[in-house]
């Protein structure tokens, strides 16, 4: 069965139009999706700039075996060695020290 040809015309051009009408519902869905995956990513690079605000900063302590250590360490860089004090200063010390439980003084003592 042949068809008139304006219809055979208004039949190309109809298919022409649902050819069109899906490259560009089809290049909206890949907009869509490429708007939706930048705006992830814009996401993602604002959330790592937020600023963390104040965090005490502990280095090498990534583990908590490492802080016992750590701090085993500071303590003995922190220590003072016990001085080796003469007859007559531990005398003057004591001396010092017993007047000032006497009299309820402060007292400060340097060696």
């Amino acid at each position: 069965m042949l068809l008139p040809k304006r219809l055979m015309i208004f039949g190309c051009i109809m298919g022409r139009i649902v050819y069109y009408v899906r490259l560009v519902t089809f290049l909206i869905q890949q907009l869509v999706i490429e708007m939706a995956l930048w705006v992830a990513i814009k996401r993602k690079e604002e959330k790592e700039m937020e600023p963390r605000g104040m965090k005490k900063w502990r280095p090498f302590a990534t583990m908590p075996e490492q802080y016992i250590g750590l701090k085993e360490i500071i303590n003995k860089q922190a220590e003072v060695a016990q001085p080796v004090l003469t007859e007559e200063q531990m005398e003057q010390i004591n001396f010092t020290l017993i007047e000032a439980l006497h009299t309820n003084k402060q007292v400060y003592l340097t060696y």
